[in-house]
């Protein structure tokens, strides 16, 4: 999708038209049911479609599996054996299907519970029946019975055979077999498609108990990588990836948010929790570039995490490294994500409905006091200032007893308010609603398979009065197409829609909705009283509310993959051709009404001044083209793939905005112009971005390992006020890796590891993620002054055009990966080393040249860090559990910025310190007496008891900016994710811990104090500030309008570490036998809730570590979810 964040959403108090996708719905559910009916479970109604030649009986068998959902008990050695199979039927019957390839003659066919039981007939001696206990043993014959289990459950259809014979059996639906032998000392070889083939000697035993080991197939599982698909023992580049399960049935906005904790190196930070505006961010290996965006591929083209539906992912993978990034290298600086969506598979057709709802309530919202402490607190400030007393002790009276006013004979008309009045709890809610609904129908036969699904989520916000809430809805078709044996087509198509709607006004920052409902006087009450007329005095936050205005943004965006795929035209050659066209729209509509304050009997204020009506549209459209060719051939030991390809990305932008002041209420309501609009802009940008690459792999015998890959890249930009600009570049990588449990002496001397493999990369990758936008634009804008007189358009540009190009970053990356104790204990680890050269960072330019900041490629930044991954999955009977971490750290440094010195608070790019750096003062506590100020460096002078006191660290009897030090850096060190879980007899318990062990974070210290401005009221966390009787208290003496503690310093530098409970599921699934009744595979009933826990080191409580980089202290809280789910598959 093109990555644009805009949104739109509907009116206030009206419904958005959803009428398409409630079609789609009807359309599916109608489709579903008539299939369903359609379906039997007699095997002799079940129809397949087969079109193969020369392939292996497994390849037959395994495609007859996925069609008809039965299994096969067949020996290994048919399986292996039986090759050059050919065969062609289009929806013919499963019988006459088991009679070409078994033919009567050699074979004796058996299906039976959901069985394909397949022997051959010479060993006809042995009895089949479901009873072992029921059959009579041949003279001069040796009878054996027993289990065979996976460790847990009994195991149907196993596979015994006895060796040097072709007498054999198969268990029956509990795992128990009875097989006469030759003779006690007979060797049988027993296997099951998807377990580890065993020999077992039965040493004069009658009866014997047997374990089969499931085959390591995650060593064999193809990873979905760039442009291709490769085994994850055979990848020598940094990856990680997440099966799409671990996303599904959790109260989430976003992907981002489900994907938070969940992969070594994978960081995701979230600024704020207002629906639809969440602020999330994604980094890999965290920060190496100050354009650090981390592109989003989708099925193969780019696309955008914001607006998928969790249920539709099958898999997300984390290119971290050159190696692995190498093909999007001309973006792929800071990793890359690739998501792959849900494909319909061959076999009976099966829908799924999963829907979850529940309730929210804000996390950290804080405790305000009674308005006569707070006027208490407030003349102690004044005191403290040498200013007089703001009340009276009658007045603090007046606001203990009840809510009175009384005229203010010092101004005439006004009132003097003494009520004891919170706005918090009366704006806002202690729960919200949060739902979720998933519905998909997947099926399709060997020629064709389809999925379709739909998904809608709404999520309410925190206020209980005007706009604030936002919902989503995802249509998404997948269509597998094979026309012929070298012709196949993939068609994805989606569709989403973001609607939200939000306030006229900011809610964050220093001047939003919450800093008045946070801090706000709680003297002054809404209304006039006896009137309708709202007061003056007070926080505006209930008018701006209920009578502001709305702001409404929707989002559309439409999406479609075709990929032509061309096989076997040449000998192990393949073919693809890749289009999508992409659209994005946007209507963004604002109306703010203005709100008169009244005093006793007229308005005297008025916020929002004259009405304001605002619309902004965008109709982005992108292209995305690419020719691919693999060539994949073995000779003898030496396996050879090759990779060539062209992609062409295209975009186009046209956004056109229009405003108009002093205009009616009604105009406003309606998001209607009643007169042409006094403001205009528009806004054109176009671009395209082309590589050609190549990627070279080479392995041999599975054990040496290696890879090449060479890019050369092309950019084009246009905007409407500057000249094409084009660039050029190339970016190569190599990696090896060598697998040392396929090394015979390796494999003697540590059998216990299933896997060992050492990795080791290089490239250079580059760094344009936000190629697609332009950072000059042309400005068309008419306004009109005095009696109507309209002045000319002009234009609006920045006369310096932007002088950067591409960041070159190189990274080198060492691993390892293992596997123990069959596939019971996975671990792996990394470390990797980054250097750009070329850094885009801001420069201010000297006044005389009249442009703003720009960015070029002045700077130069080196980064570092390591990952740690460990895994363990056992099983014991009917219980099985998990174990998995994940540890994470990264550090940076910056080499070359010149001209740069470091300010007050927050810092980026200083050079010999991290990126993101926190600069203040050391403060040694406070002062406690006024002999102490006097000794010690100039601070201001207004410093006295109570103050913080500041390291003179030059020793110049001065504190200024020469004595300011590095506090921290606010990246995340050491972040790290726990997941772990169990089961047992359809019980399931996971949870999933994210946190973060080291971090700095300074809030913005003039809102952590009171009184810094005549409207900012203290908390209840105020209390605890410095008297004489209190000397070690969290603040500082209350000081009206203070100055003097708000500087950034050592004192306001938080602890920002935090392990929080992310997510916590607890499910029952029905008894299959129990659901076999009614025609439906499985159903399950969960608990899930999101972010239910969290401890953290904060040193003012109401503040969440998480909000470090947004308005914390008035930032819209984050939420803790309660919901129940219901998942149900019928087949």
């Amino acid at each position: 999708m093109l990555q644009h964040t805009m949104q739109q959403a509907p009116r206030p108090h009206t419904r958005s038209r959803c009428v398409p996708v409630y079609f789609f719905f009807i359309v599916i559910l109608v489709l579903a049911g008539t299939l369903v009916a359609a379906q039997t479970p007699d095997a002799l109604s079940k129809k397949v479609s087969l079109q193969y030649v020369s392939v292996s009986l497994k390849t037959v068998i395994r495609d007859i599996e996925k069609q008809t959902k039965y299994t096969f008990a067949i020996s290994s050695d048919e399986l292996e054996t039986r090759r050059g199979v050919s065969i062609h039927v289009h929806h013919a019957p499963l019988t006459d299907v088991l009679r070409q390839l078994f033919p009567p003659a050699r074979y004796r066919v058996e299906i039976r519970d959901g069985q394909i039981i397949v022997i051959p007939q010479n060993s006809a001696p042995t009895d089949l029946s479901r009873n072992p206990a029921d059959r009579v043993v041949s003279p001069n014959r040796w009878l054996l019975t027993g289990t065979i289990t996976d460790g847990l459950v009994p195991l149907s259809g196993v596979s015994l055979r006895e060796q040097g014979t072709s007498n054999g059996t198969a268990t029956n639906e509990n795992g128990n077999f009875k097989l006469e032998l030759a003779s006690g000392q007979a060797v049988l070889t027993v296997s099951l498609i998807g377990f580890e083939t065993r020999e077992i000697s039965v040493r004069d035993r009658h009866n014997i108990s047997i374990t089969l080991q499931p085959d390591l197939k995650k060593l064999n599982e193809l990873v979905v990588l760039g442009y291709g698909l490769q085994k994850r023992a055979n990848i020598t580049g940094a990856i990680a990836q997440i099966d799409g399960a671990r996303l599904k049935s959790r109260p989430v906005p976003n992907v981002i948010a489900a994907l938070q904790g969940t992969a070594t190196g994978l960081v995701v930070t979230r600024s704020n929790g207002q629906p639809g505006k969440e602020g999330f961010n994604i980094q890999v290996r965290g920060v190496n570039s100050g354009n650090n965006n981390t592109p989003v591929i989708v099925d193969g083209v780019p696309g955008s995490l914001a607006v998928l539906n969790p249920d539709d992912i099958e898999s997300v993978s984390i290119l971290k490294d050159a190696s692995a990034a190498s093909i999007y290298g001309a973006r792929g600086a800071s990793g890359v994500v690739l998501v792959t969506t849900r494909s319909g598979k061959p076999g009976k057709l099966s829908i799924d409905f999963n829907t979850l709802a529940g309730f929210e309530s804000p996390i950290r919202v804080p405790k305000r006091l009674p308005s006569y402490v707070q006027a208490s607190m407030e003349n102690e400030a004044a005191e403290n200032a040498g200013s007089p007393a703001p009340w009276q002790p009658y007045e603090i009276e007046l606001m203990k007893t009840g809510n009175h006013y009384a005229l203010d004979y010092a101004h005439p008309g006004y009132y003097k308010y003494y009520y004891n009045f919170n706005q918090l709890p009366l704006l806002t809610k202690t729960k919200t609603g949060v739902e979720n609904y998933n519905l998909s129908v997947k099926g399709g036969d060997s020629l064709t398979q389809f999925s379709a699904s739909l998904g809608y989520f709404g999520r309410q916000g925190i206020f209980a009065v005007g706009p604030d809430r936002t919902h989503r809805v995802n249509a998404r078709v997948n269509l597998n197409n094979r026309f012929s044996k070298h012709f196949s087509l993939e068609t994805r198509l989606s569709y989403a829609q973001t609607n939200t709607l939000s306030p006229s006004q900011p809610v964050e920052g220093p001047q939003g909705l919450l800093a008045g409902l946070y801090r706000g006087p709680g003297n002054v009450p809404i209304f006039v009283p006896g009137t309708e007329h709202y007061a003056f005095g007070g926080a505006p936050t209930y008018a701006i509310l209920h009578d502001g205005g709305t702001r409404e943004e929707k989002n559309n965006y439409i999406d479609a993959v075709f990929t032509l795929r061309v096989d076997s035209l040449a000998k192990d050659l393949t073919l693809r051709l890749i289009y999508s066209p992409q659209k994005h729209t946007l209507h963004d509509n604002l109306g703010r009404n203005t709100i008169e304050l009244w005093n006793q009997i007229a308005p005297v204020d008025a916020v929002q001044n004259n009405n304001l009506l605002q619309k902004s549209r965008l109709q982005a459209k992108g292209g995305n083209l690419q020719l691919l060719a693999d060539y994949d051939t073995k000779i003898n030991k030496h396996n050879i793939h090759l990779l060539g390809g062209y992609t062409q990305e295209t975009y186009n932008t046209d956004q056109y905005t229009a405003a108009s002041y002093n205009i009616t209420k009604v105009e406003v309501d309606a998001y209607r112009f009643g007169n042409p609009p006094q403001y205009n802009m528009t806004q054109l940008a176009s671009g395209t971005l082309m590589s050609m690459f190549g990627k070279f792999n080479y392995n041999y015998d599975n054990r040496y390992l290696l890879e090449a890959n060479l890019i050369g890249a092309r950019l084009s930009q246009y905007s409407s006020a500057f000249a094409p600009v084009e660039q050029w570049q190339v970016f190569p990588s190599f990696s090896a890796g060598w697998r040392l449990n396929n090394e015979e002496w390796f494999n003697h001397a540590l059998h216990f590891f299933n896997e060992f493999k050492l990795r080791w990369s290089w490239g250079r990758l580059g760094n344009v993620n936000s190629w697609n936008t332009i950072d000059n634009d042309e400005r068309l804008s008419t306004f009109t002054f005095g009696f109507n007189n309209p002045f000319s358009p002009f234009v609006y540009k920045n006369p310096i055009p932007q002088a950067s190009g591409w960041e070159n970053i190189s990274t080198n990356n060492y691993g390892w990966d293992a596997t123990l104790f069959r596939g019971r204990l996975t671990l792996s680890a990394d470390y990797f080393v980054k250097h750009n050269r070329d850094m885009r960072i801001p420069v201010q330019l000297p006044s005389t040249a009249g442009a703003w900041p720009l960015r070029f490629n002045t700077g130069e930044m080196r980064s570092w860090g390591w990952e740690l991954n460990a895994g363990w999955r056992s099983s014991h009977g009917p219980f099985t559990w998990y174990l998995n971490a994940n540890l994470f750290n990264n550090q940076t440094k910056v080499l070359r910025n010149d001209g740069v010195n470091p300010q007050p608070g927050w810092n980026l790019g200083i050079p010999g310190y991290p990126y993101s750096s926190l600069f203040g003062y050391v403060a040694d506590g406070y002062f406690q007496t006024t002999a102490e100020v006097q000794q010690h460096a100039f601070q201001s002078n207004n410093t006295g008891p109570g103050d913080l006191r500041y390291r003179d660290i030059n020793g110049d009897k001065r504190i200024d900016n020469k004595d300011l030090v590095y506090l921290g850096s606010t990246d995340p060190q050491l972040a790290y994710g726990i997941d772990a879980g169990f089961s047992w007899k359809g019980i399931e318990v996971s949870v999933f811990f994210q946190g973060v062990s080291n971090r700095k974070v300074m809030p913005d210290p003039r809102y952590n104090i009171p009184f810094t401005s005549g409207w900012q009221q203290p908390w209840d966390i105020n209390l605890d500030h410095w008297t004489p009787d209190h000397p070690d208290a969290l603040f500082p003496r209350l000081y009206l309008r203070d100055v003097q503690n708000t500087v950034p310093s050592s004192h306001w530098a938080m602890n920002g570490a935090y392990i929080r409970l992310k997510n916590l599921q607890i499910g029952y699934s029905l008894p299959a036998a129990w659901l076999k009744r009614i025609s439906v595979r499985n159903l399950r009933l969960y608990f899930s809730g999101q972010d239910l826990w969290e401890t953290t080191k904060m040193k003012i409580r109401y503040y969440d570590p998480e909000q470090a980089g947004g308005y914390i202290g008035n930032a819209y809280p984050f939420f803790r979810s309660y919901t129940i789910g219901l998942n149900i598959t019928v087949m």
